[in-house]
């Protein structure tokens, strides 16, 4: 279903920060999108066909909402003063943004620090990422512009309603065993001798998880025996939740740097056609690589969601969530949170981390720091 919005009928436009820096922006006037943009959403339906049977049949897998692109232009005579009703056009935090550099660097920097946004017109709001940021300009002072967002919910805050402390970690433990289980079980059942480098490669990427998995198992155990609170429990999940969006989107990536012609040819994608491939094996082995793809990326989306969850149990402890980018560590969160590098033992022990070095997309949570925190 698509539904064309005039966004010229709503007074503002909001895009709010939910985590890290929790910026709130405000466009109104001649700062707003261009008129119309469309909403869609879908029904996520798998249809099964059995061999033989005219019939298929469905699994309704959830509603989901379609990607939503908007494009504006930016003109600094009419940021630098106010609209119809005194309003400004550009607003972050309270304060007016006056130029169009500054709008456009506010509003890429959105996009690259990647926290979870939440968007609001009028009486819709959609949760999601902003994934997209297009800058055209015209001169230094006028700029057009597209933004792309990618939803994950009609703004439900289903996770701090529903979970509390305890059962977010222990929820969320429970499914990544569960889920993992099935991966293991698929990943481990290669219907013929794969190439030895794949083989390792798969090998310890499984057994990375099954570790960060055991780690949040481990977490909601002790917790139960009054060891811990369910505060450190859940920061603990979290941090096994971390391992788990890495380790198994790494496996999903062997499945896809390894194609299934490769792996019935010993390895060598060059070997002979794909006619001249026995069609029981070429068959066997893509239904083995699509199963174990398909569960290493729910397990990775499954972790990613409930991180997201478990941080917002946490907030009152915490100043922000950071998404680490390319070379960033434990030094460079401490100096744009505290002012220091030299602070970055809170976030080592706080994350349960045990180097300070991060990847590209680690979410880092960042705790207020207590008197005398070095």
């Amino acid at each position: 279903m698509t539904t064309d919005v005039n966004i010229l009928t709503a007074a503002v436009f909001e895009i709010r920060e939910l985590t890290g820096l929790e910026r709130f922006v405000t466009l109104a006037g001649r700062a707003l999108p261009y008129r119309p943009f469309s909403l869609e959403g879908n029904q996520r339906v798998e249809i099964t066909w059995n061999p033989g049977n005219p019939e298929g049949t469905g699994t309704v897998l959830g509603a989901s909402e379609g990607t939503t692109s908007i494009n504006g232009f930016w003109k600094e005579m009419y940021l630098s003063g106010p609209n119809v009703g005194n309003t400004a056009p550009f607003v972050v935090n309270g304060d007016q943004i006056t130029t169009t550099m500054a709008a456009v660097k506010l509003m890429d920097d959105i996009r690259r620090q990647g926290q979870e946004i939440e968007v609001t017109w009028n009486e819709i709001t959609r949760r999601g990422y902003l994934t997209k940021f297009r800058q055209e300009w015209h001169n230094l002072k006028d700029c057009a512009w597209t933004m792309e967002f990618e939803w994950i919910s009609l703004g439900e805050h289903t996770a701090p309603a529903v979970l509390d402390q305890v059962n977010s970690a222990a929820d969320t433990s429970a499914l990544m065993t569960g889920q993992n289980n099935e991966l293991q079980n698929a990943a481990m059942k290669a219907p013929m001798p794969v190439p030895q480098k794949f083989n390792t490669e798969l090998l310890e990427g499984l057994a990375s998880i099954a570790d960060a998995v055991k780690d949040a198992a481990n977490a909601v155990a002790v917790q139960y025996t009054g060891v811990t609170t369910p505060p450190d429990s859940a920061r603990r999940v979290f941090a096994a939740t971390n391992n788990v969006v890495a380790t198994a989107g790494g496996v999903a990536a062997t499945f896809d740097a390894q194609p299934p012609r490769a792996l019935v040819s010993g390895g060598d994608p060059a070997v002979g056609s794909i006619a001249a491939l026995p069609l029981g094996k070429v068959v066997a082995a893509e239904a083995y690589a699509a199963t174990s793809r398909r569960a290493a990326r729910t397990l990775a989306r499954t972790a990613a969601a409930r991180r997201a969850a478990l941080a917002r149990t946490l907030q009152s402890q915490l100043i922000g969530v950071y998404a680490a980018r390319e070379g960033d560590d434990l030094r460079t969160v401490a100096e744009r949170f505290y002012g220091s590098r030299l602070q970055w033992r809170p976030l080592l022990v706080f994350n349960e981390l045990s180097g300070t070095r991060l990847s590209r997309g680690q979410l880092v949570l960042v705790p207020r720091l207590t008197s005398g925190a070095t």
